[in-house]
């Protein structure tokens, strides 16, 4: 996979990607119906946790295209402790072939040799296997349960698994 900042030419893609009733379903906080004016303003929300020193996104890009495959992100830094979180969402049509579990890794690895982060977490819902998928094919750990924490789109609050970086 490539890592690279998002362009103005991806928001087509995060608005198909954000659209999925799958990707929608999980991430409840996005909002519906997503349209263009919303991946703008995702755009721009990561360009200000940027800048913020509190945040950052990536595209997960195709290597030979260049076409938007998913976004992953490192959230939480720049407080007291060298924690982070890392999130994602992958594009359906890329959906279990490798890309989103590769990304976590790099990201991984650039947290800890940047010295952004020397913990990260990755918190998915329980019911969602692909997720979870990724976290462990990324060599994270399952380390417990965030009791009731997360709501889904159809109203349900659910737990979180936690995982942790080895």
């Amino acid at each position: 996979v490539r890592l690279r900042a998002f362009r103005a030419s991806d928001v087509d893609r995060i608005v198909e990607a954000c659209s999925d009733s799958e990707t929608s379903y999980w991430l409840a906080s996005m909002p519906q119906p997503y349209a263009r004016d919303s991946a703008r303003a995702y755009l721009q929300a990561i360009a200000e946790q940027a800048a913020q020193a509190i945040g950052l996104a990536w595209c997960i890009a195709d290597p030979e295209d260049e076409r938007c495959l998913g976004s992953i992100s490192l959230d939480g830094l720049g407080g007291y402790a060298k924690r982070g979180e890392i999130g994602y969402w992958a594009h359906p049509d890329v959906r279990g072939g490798g890309a989103v579990a590769e990304a976590v890794r790099v990201v991984t690895r650039h947290a800890r040799d940047c010295g952004l982060a020397t913990s990260l977490l990755i918190r998915c819902a329980v019911g969602n296997a692909a997720s979870r998928r990724v976290a462990e094919r990324a060599g994270y750990r399952r380390i417990g349960i965030q009791p009731l924490s997360e709501p889904l789109r159809d109203g349900h609050v659910v737990d979180l698994v936690l995982y942790s970086s080895p």
